[in-house]
């Protein structure tokens, strides 16, 4: 089956996007979790309550068994979807072609 050159190259940039953004899921799990918690205590603190070492040993307790869900599995969560509806676009191209092949050849021609 030929395959055009452009279709290879577009092929090719795409997979070279999902490289980026799969850096950049990686540092943003690096990242994340110390801009949360700065935002949840920046927010405590506008809110009018004392910012107090049993408030920042909790929230960093419960953040710290929420950051591998949070950070790392839902974003991959959803890289794997999309690569399931191209893989299954993929699929259904080439069980066109099948179908399409086998019934060109097994139909007489009128």
């Amino acid at each position: 089956m030929f395959i055009p050159l452009v279709m290879i190259r577009k092929e090719v940039q795409r997979i070279r996007e999902s490289s980026f953004l799969k850096a950049v899921n990686l540092s943003f799990y690096f990242v994340a979790s110390r801009i949360i918690l700065f935002a949840c205590f920046v927010t405590y603190v506008y809110t009018g309550d004392r910012l107090t070492a049993e408030a920042v040993f909790v929230t960093m307790g419960f953040f710290n068994v929420m950051r591998l869900t949070v950070t790392k599995h839902f974003p991959q969560a959803i890289a794997f979807l999309a690569e399931l509806l191209v893989a299954t676009s993929r699929i259904k191209v080439v069980y066109f072609f099948i179908d399409f092949y086998f019934f060109s050849i097994n139909t007489p021609f009128l």
